[in-house]
This record gives structure tokens, C-alpha cells and sequence, in this order.
């Protein structure tokens, strides 16, 4: 729909603004091709409908209510109203707005394709932390080794390993007697 003669000819009377643009202007800009009468007079209906002239005003609006085919756009008239197509059109408040709302929707279809695509991926990663720290323990489980001292004032090992086994620490542990005293010994 982006690439719409049509919505291309309502950019094109946006930009113009208080310029106009002339129907001859707007085919050669857009490059389109007229195969036929036919599509050039249905292009002009639309064109007229859109973009004000006020030679030819009369013409679209007497197209909806004119029985007299001398008053509306149709390949009979096309000779007599050629020199209007040179002629600069503004394009009208309705279709103006017409365009915007299809600007915006347009933004807004977007926004909503980043915003699904960084919902989907808060979901993943959330799912990732949940299913992880129950997933990696079973493949690398930290361990931790200690030898007891053989003695009450000796010092221990303790080795701790990392869960991924890449990194070893000693950690050097000692025992000390603490002198307590307890009521039973202060009656002795």
C-alpha cells in the first residue's frame, strides 16, 4: 500500500502545501503510465476529488449529482478540460487528513513490530533464568572439599572449585580454643 500511486500523489500534495502540484505534474513526478482514457479519466475523478481546482470543482461535484454527462469527467470531455491538468491543485483538508491517519497508522504498525519483537525477547530471556539454575548445576556443580584437622588448633584445607572447574582456591582455616566459663565452673 506504501508504494500506492495514490498515497504517493497525497504525499506529494502534503509537500507541495500552498504550491499545489498540477495533474500533469503528479504523473510526470510519479511516472505513471496511462494506458488508456479510461484510467486517465478515473485518475482525474480521483485526482479532482482530492486536489481542489477551481475550474473544475463543479466538475466533481456535479460527477456525484449531474445526470448531463456535459458536467461531469468522462472521456467526452477529456479535450475540453486537458488545459485544467496544467493548471496547480491544493490538496483538499479531507484528504489531507485521510493521508496523516494512514502516516501514523503506518508509525504505528512499526512501533508495534519492535515492541513485539523486544517483548519476545524479554520472554526468552526471562525463561532462560528460570530454567538455567536448574539446568547447569546437573552439568557443572561447585564443590567444595575440606579436610578436617587431625588436631584441635591445626589449621584445614578447603578447596573450593567453581562450577565450571576452570579455577581452583585454597582457603586456609584454623581452629582456636575459646576459653568459656560457665557457672559450673565458677562454683568450683
Amino acid at each position: 500500500m506504501e508504494n500506492s500511486i495514490y498515497i504517493k500523489a497525497l504525499e506529494l500534495g502534503e509537500k507541495r502545501g500552498s504550491k499545489g502540484i498540477s495533474f500533469y505534474e503528479m504523473v510526470e513526478e510519479l511516472k505513471i503510465e496511462i494506458p488508456n482514457d479510461s484510467f486517465k479519466v478515473n485518475l482525474m475523478i480521483w485526482f479532482y476529488t482530492n486536489f481542489y481546482n477551481k475550474n473544475l470543482e463543479s466538475r466533481i461535484v456535479g460527477q456525484q449529482s449531474s445526470i448531463n454527462d456535459t458536467h461531469r469527467i468522462n472521456e467526452r470531455v477529456l479535450p475540453n478540460i486537458a488545459h485544467y491538468n496544467t493548471q496547480e491543485s491544493y490538496i483538499k483538508g479531507e484528504a489531507l487528513n485521510k493521508y496523516i491517519d494512514f502516516v501514523e497508522l503506518q508509525r504505528t504498525r512499526e512501533a508495534s513490530k519492535k515492541a513485539t519483537i523486544f517483548a519476545y525477547a524479554s520472554i526468552l530471556i526471562a525463561s532462560l533464568s528460570i530454567i538455567l539454575p536448574f539446568v547447569l548445576p546437573k552439568y557443572y556443580n561447585p564443590t567444595i572439599n575440606i579436610e578436617a584437622p587431625k588436631k584441635w588448633n591445626e589449621r584445614s584445607n578447603s578447596i573450593l572449585e567453581d562450577s565450571i572447574r576452570l579455577e581452583s582456591g585454597e582457603e586456609n582455616m584454623s581452629n582456636t580454643e575459646a576459653e568459656t566459663k560457665t557457672k559450673l565452673d565458677s562454683i568450683n
